[in-house]
Parts: structure tokens; C-alpha cells; sequence
């Protein structure tokens, strides 16, 4: 014969897990209370679309005039020139312009 449980145990039982359940609802909704005020805080520190476009259009500009100086570079260095010097030059030139060299390949 089985022995079921008493009506005081279930209830017990009972209490416990709802307890435990707001207990976990209030250390969530205070979580969820923290992280909002550290939204507030960062919010004003975006940069609006418009200032994001208008650095992408500026960096694209900058690349395009690096672009047009290396071009230039290239097509002015005769066969017998010095390439430490071309490189270390290339290098100067990029380090001014914001971007890093890390190397030359020769094309086919």
C-alpha cells in the first residue's frame, strides 16, 4: 500500500518553491534594472548614422588618395631602383595617411 504524502507536507512543499520563484523574479527584475541604467548611460556616447556615414565617406577618400599616391609611386620607380628605399618611403607615406604597412607582393 502506498503512502501518500499529507496535506501539510504538499503545502510546504508548496510554499517553499513559490518563495523561491518570486525570490528568483526579483533578483531578475533587479538585473534587468541595472543593465537599463547602463543602457541610459552608454546611449548618448553613440554616434548618430549620420556622423557614422560621414566617417565611412571620409575613410573611403583617404583611401582613394592612398590608392592614387601608391599608383603613382609605382609607375615612377624604374626597373634599377632602389626598393629599400621605395619601401621605406611607401611605409612613411602610410603611417601619415593613418594606415599600416605590412607588405609588398609581386604581381604575375
Amino acid at each position: 500500500m502506498k503512502k501518500s504524502l499529507k496535506p501539510r507536507t504538499l503545502f510546504l512543499i508548496s510554499g517553499v518553491a513559490v518563495l523561491g520563484g518570486i525570490g528568483l523574479c526579483y533578483m531578475q527584475y533587479n538585473s534587468l534594472g541595472d543593465e537599463q541604467a547602463r543602457l541610459t548611460q552608454l546611449r548618448p556616447e553613440l554616434k548618430s548614422t549620420t556622423q557614422l556615414k560621414n566617417e565611412i565617406a571620409e575613410g573611403a577618400e583617404k583611401l582613394k588618395q592612398t590608392f592614387t599616391l601608391v599608383h603613382h609611386l609605382e609607375k615612377g620607380i624604374p626597373e634599377t631602383a632602389y626598393i629599400p628605399t621605395m619601401l621605406k618611403d611607401l611605409e612613411t607615406r602610410t603611417k601619415e595617411q593613418g594606415l599600416q604597412f605590412l607588405g609588398i607582393r609581386e604581381l604575375p
